[in-house]
């Protein structure tokens, strides 16, 4: 893991008590070559006006996720969030709203996915995006939707998604570089 990226994660205030769990085995792990897993980047994708997030629905997961994916030996999670974002939705508008660290997640990826029971360590980014801007799918993903904060609030249950919603609700919109 590149060190500038190691600082950051070691910076950012975590939001539970179970991030920052997801944050210390990530730190951890740093320091090694990660077991039985990738480090990921994602990226959660909101409307300027913060009411809407664009999801995905990934295929061979068959869930709502947002895009994300493997970071490349190279590149930091920012980038791979980014790349993602953009291979994932065709969107070429899309704008980092933060460099900061938006989320840490750990979850687990089974064996039918991929070949073997996995982890993705997941660092999570804002970025913004038009709503009105022609979304274009991959191989990865059977539908592309943008959904309103409050509606998924309402029937999302996975812990992850339900953090990131709450910390989107809890942030002020109203001059829209957030």
């Amino acid at each position: 893991m590149k060190p500038e990226f190691v600082t950051a994660l070691k910076a950012y205030r975590t939001y539970d008590a179970l991030e920052g769990r997801f944050k210390k085995t990530i730190l951890q792990l740093s320091k090694i070559k990660i077991p039985n897993g990738h480090l990921t980047g994602s990226a959660w994708i909101l409307n300027p006006e913060g009411t809407h997030v664009l999801l995905m629905h990934h295929v061979k997961l068959d869930k709502w996720l947002q895009p994300g994916g493997h970071v490349e030996s190279e590149e930091t999670p920012l980038e791979c969030a980014l790349r993602e974002a953009k291979e994932e939705t065709g969107l070429e508008s899309i704008e980092i709203a933060s460099e900061a660290i938006f989320d840490v997640d750990i979850h687990e990826i089974p064996e039918e996915v991929e070949g073997r029971m996995h982890f993705h360590y997941d660092i999570r980014y804002r970025f913004t995006a038009d709503m009105d801007a022609k979304l274009i799918g991959n191989s990865e993903s059977d539908a592309l939707q943008w959904f309103a904060i409050e509606d998924i609030f309402k029937t999302r249950k996975e812990a992850h998604i339900a953090r990131m919603i709450q910390k989107t609700r809890k942030m002020d919109f109203s001059n829209s570089k957030q």
